[in-house]
C-alpha cells in the first residue's frame, strides 16, 4: 500500500532574474530556447524538501543568454519521516513529479510577470513534462 504524502507550499522566493538588454532592437516574432534545470534540497528536521528550478532563456540567432530566473519552492511535508530510509528521504516518483510540475508552472507565471514591460515581454516558457527531470533529480 502506497503511503499518501501530506504537503503544502511553505514558500516561494525569487533568488534570481537577469535581463541582458540587446544593443540593437530585435525583431518580432523572435524565438527562444530554454534551458532549463533543477536542484534539491532537504532538511528533514524541519520537515522541509526545496525545489529551486533556474533557467536560461536563450535567443536563436545569437545563442546569447536573454535572460534567467531561479526560484526556491519550499515544500512542507508533514509525514517526511513516514518517508526515511536509513537516514534519506526516499520521495515516490509520482509525488516528485507532482512537486516538479507545481514549481515549474508557478516559475512559468513568474517569469511571465517578471518579464513583463521589459524587451522580453510575452517570452512564454513552453510546457515541459516534469517526469523528464525526475531522473537527474534522484541522482
Amino acid at each position: 500500500m502506497e503511503k499518501e504524502m501530506r504537503f503544502q507550499i511553505a514558500g516561494i522566493e525569487i533568488l534570481e532574474v537577469n535581463l541582458k538588454h540587446p544593443e540593437k532592437a530585435l525583431p518580432a516574432p523572435r524565438t527562444y530556447n530554454f534551458e532549463t534545470k533543477i536542484k534539491t534540497a532537504v532538511d528533514v528536521e524541519k520537515k522541509l524538501f526545496n525545489i529551486i528550478p533556474g533557467v536560461n532563456v536563450i535567443y536563436d540567432e545569437d545563442k546569447e543568454i536573454h535572460a534567467s530566473i531561479q526560484v526556491n519552492f519550499t515544500f512542507s511535508i508533514e509525514n517526511m519521516h513516514d518517508f526515511l530510509v536509513e537516514n534519506q528521504i526516499d520521495i515516490p516518483e509520482p509525488f516528485l513529479v507532482t512537486l516538479i510540475s507545481i514549481s515549474i508552472s508557478t516559475l512559468r507565471g513568474i517569469m511571465y510577470s517578471q518579464f513583463r514591460g521589459t524587451f522580453m515581454n510575452n517570452t512564454i516558457m513552453p510546457v515541459i513534462d516534469p517526469k523528464s527531470f525526475v531522473k537527474e533529480t534522484v541522482e
